[in-house]
């Protein structure tokens, strides 16, 4: 669960009220500012799929119902501190957002994942 809502959480953090995936279409978005948009929509993508077989689980559903939301400590790799990462919003609202989101374009698979969630 911790590891689904970073990824959702990260995504969030990144594209929140931005179009979040219609940066792509412009000609003026450089290769790496369109390679972000990729890798956070994989992102937004895993992290949603990996919550949707989660949330089939009974105690899943409890946490979410609850008001899971993330924080964690995270240890870096390449130096010996550690990163806090904290999301405002309980995981809940984030999936929220995602779907409520009109600008963006979502892919059947995050439709259908979170269809899978809501409906479980």
């Amino acid at each position: 669960l911790e590891v689904a809502a970073s990824l959702i959480a990260e995504h969030g953090e990144d594209d929140t009220n931005h179009g979040n995936i219609t940066a792509c279409s412009s000609n003026l978005v450089s290769t790496s500012a369109t390679k972000k948009t990729s890798n956070n929509f994989t992102q937004l993508e895993r992290g949603v799929e990996l919550l949707s077989y989660l949330s089939s689980k009974t105690n899943i559903k409890d946490e979410l119902a609850h008001g899971y939301s993330l924080k964690s400590s995270l240890s870096s790799s390449s130096d010996s501190s550690s990163k806090t990462l904290i999301s405002h919003q309980t995981v809940l609202e984030r999936l929220i957002d995602i779907a409520d989101d009109s600008d963006a374009q979502k892919s059947p698979t995050v439709s259908y994942a979170l269809s899978t969630i809501f409906a479980a």
